[in-house]
């Protein structure tokens, strides 16, 4: 794009492009109008991906589909003359995305378009909208951010001094705001952070200061999400509800848009994305090792007792808040909500496993979620994967950690610090800074080496662990039980 030339850009909340002849409204209105990109919200069209309409401009919408059924619809509409100046476009969630646009050589612009939530949605809802806002202008690196869309707001009349962030014509009425004891308190913590970070030369205690109350500020975020979270499902439960209602407050789900195959050719299919995920984690989970397995049994081969009402009562308590379900799509909440009753019938369940030897199929299965570590996202290797499982097995796990806790931490050397409760690699760190030092100070060499084993948790031996507890001395039937879980498990992507 070459030379100086105005750009028509603006922002549309479309209530609805869901019809073929919504859409053919739309273009039709458009036709007297000056144009080049138009940023659009709520289109509530089903699908995702670029097409090209009648007359050659292009519609990008990411609306709703089978694995994402809670969008409203937003995206872009481009002028045929603006489609060679297209850099990428980038989907962030269903409220947020953004179109990088090349000006010139050297400059581009980066349009986010925005679809807020409305004050019906918690505060979360909207602090996550914010950061995905935050992060595409952080990615961007552009000559010029545009951010713009529908943000459910009244901001009331024009005040002095606003004239170059606010229109003429707003309206005269503001969002009625109630603010509680702790909003308040997080917002006089935000304002303190803003003024420290725009100190340019901070003193030492200046940073160290900004990092502790950016450390508070989302520390405060999080007691109030997950209180408001817990509010919630106690409101569920009193109702009468399921889980399901439970599982759809987890609605945000955001997609890898391309991988590159094992050749370094990337590619956007989704179908070939899933089977290069599926294929890398394949051979990172199979057996590599040539040596002949262990064939010995443990020392201890007591029978081993049946679980008791308190032992589920304290693995319950130790379950973090907040977590994402497994396939059952029940959160560790309702468990710590429950009370007494569930309690009962977790124990009843765990003493049947223990009895029958034998666990159940559905705790075998796990949604596979990726997240990315750092370097180029479209390296498979540089992708952490997590697996959600069950709450249920989760808290029959810990339960049995918590048996067997012991004799495991008496068996690890004093240097092993890190995962270790009591323990910290603050030590460590400690020890080498000292003898930095004293090298320094003697004026000695000194050489350090670091080792970094690739993917090292996902590449133990199962038949290695299962010797080393047995090597330890812990009871057989736990090592057994161990074995159990990890036989025939089965995964899938839930975002397919």
């Amino acid at each position: 794009m070459s030379g100086q030339r105005s750009i028509n850009i603006c922002t549309y909340n479309t209530r609805t492009l869901r019809t073929e002849e919504s859409l053919e409204s739309l273009i039709d209105e458009l036709r007297d109008l000056k144009w080049d990109i138009i940023g659009l919200s709520e289109t509530k069209r089903a699908g995702e991906g670029i097409e090209e309409l009648k007359g050659g401009a292009w519609l990008y919408n990411h609306g709703k589909t089978e694995d994402n059924r809670n969008a409203k619809g937003i995206g872009f509409m481009i002028h045929p003359k603006f489609k060679d100046y297209i850099r990428e476009i980038k989907y962030y969630s269903n409220r947020v995305v953004s179109l990088d646009v090349q000006l010139t050589a050297n400059n581009h612009l980066c349009v986010v378009q925005v679809y807020a939530p409305t004050s019906e949605y918690e505060d979360e809802a909207v602090e996550e909208m914010y950061e995905d806002v935050s992060k595409a202008m952080e990615e961007s690196r552009a000559t010029y951010t545009i951010v713009m869309g529908d943000f459910n707001a009244k901001i009331g009349r024009r005040q002095s001094g606003e004239e170059s962030i606010m229109g003429r014509d707003s309206t005269t009425r503001k969002n009625k705001e109630t603010k509680t004891k702790e909003d308040i308190e997080i917002e006089e913590l935000d304002i303190k952070r803003k003024i420290l970070r725009e100190i340019i030369d901070k003193t030492t205690t200046q940073k160290v200061e900004y990092k502790e109350t950016v450390k508070e500020v989302r520390k405060k975020r999080r007691q109030r999400s997950r209180r408001k979270r817990r509010e919630q499902i106690e409101s569920i439960l009193e109702s009468g509800k399921g889980p399901k209602q439970i599982s759809k407050m987890n609605s945000k789900k955001t997609r890898i848009s391309q991988m590159k195959d094992k050749n370094g050719i990337p590619t956007s299919s989704r179908e070939e994305i899933l089977n290069i995920c599926a294929e890398f984690y394949q051979d990172l989970y199979s057996s590599h090792s040539n040596q002949s397995k262990p064939n010995f049994l443990s020392p201890d081969q007591t029978d081993i007792p049946n679980v008791t009402v308190r032992e589920v009562e304290t693995a319950v308590k130790q379950m973090k808040d907040n977590k994402a379900p497994g396939t059952d799509d029940i959160s560790s909440d309702v468990y710590k909500i429950g009370g007494a009753e569930i309690i009962t019938q977790l124990t009843r369940l765990y003493n049947q496993i223990l009895t029958e030897k034998k666990i159940p199929a559905a705790w075998k299965e796990a949604k596979i979620i990726l997240l990315h570590k750092k370097g180029d996202k479209e390296d498979i290797k540089n992708y952490r994967p997590i697996s959600l499982l069950s709450h249920a097995y989760k808290i029959f796990t810990r339960l049995i950690q918590n048996r067997i806790k012991i004799i495991l931490d008496e068996n690890q050397p004093r240097e092993q610090a890190g995962f270790r409760e009591g323990f910290s690699t603050t030590d460590h760190l400690h020890d080498l800074n000292q003898l930095i030092e004293k090298a320094n100070e003697y004026q000695l060499k000194l050489c350090i080496g670091y080792i970094d084993y690739e993917k090292a948790f996902d590449s133990v031996e199962h038949s290695d662990l299962f010797a080393a507890l047995r090597r330890i001395g812990v009871n057989e039937g736990y090592v057994k039980d161990s074995r159990r879980h990890l036989h025939k498990r089965h995964s899938y992507n839930p975002h397919r």
